[in-house]
């Protein structure tokens, strides 16, 4: 799984959320490839896997699932389209469809329950849609 952006880089109303997510995974073996995440390797923004690569990586069947906080629908909507055509599945942090709530989760539909439970008590609420359709 990988987690973007990087803990350092990360949006501060988004910090509970990611480090909720992160507690709630489970340490790899050392030889495990599928999770990139604080927990896990504690990498660096230069050698964690980004967004773009992550959902790519979903869409390929090397990666469970990727975790994105903080972007625009344009950051979003092609790879929730990748992932979903490649038969994964792509939500926001509350489930929905929606692209403008500045969150992703792409996955191969099988941790997704698992992410979604986990971030259930650290999330905010739900932004309202705007009329341009996203909010800052």
């Amino acid at each position: 799984m990988t987690v973007w952006p990087p803990q350092d880089r990360l949006p501060s109303k988004w910090k509970g959320c990611a480090r909720a997510l992160l507690n709630a995974l489970p340490a790899p073996p050392s030889s495990a490839g599928r999770i990139h995440s604080d927990r896990a390797s504690r990498p660096t923004s230069k050698s964690a896997p980004g967004f773009t690569t992550g959902a790519l990586q979903v869409a390929g069947g090397v990666l469970d699932a990727s975790v994105f906080f903080g972007g625009g629908p344009w950051d979003i909507a092609a790879r929730a389209v990748i992932c979903e055509e490649a038969g994964g599945l792509f939500t926001d942090l509350w489930g929905g469809s929606r692209r403008d709530t500045q969150t992703a989760i792409v996955s191969n539909r099988l941790v997704h329950n698992q992410i979604l439970e986990a971030l259930s008590s650290k999330r905010p609420k739900p932004p309202e849609p705007t009329e341009r359709g996203f909010n800052r």
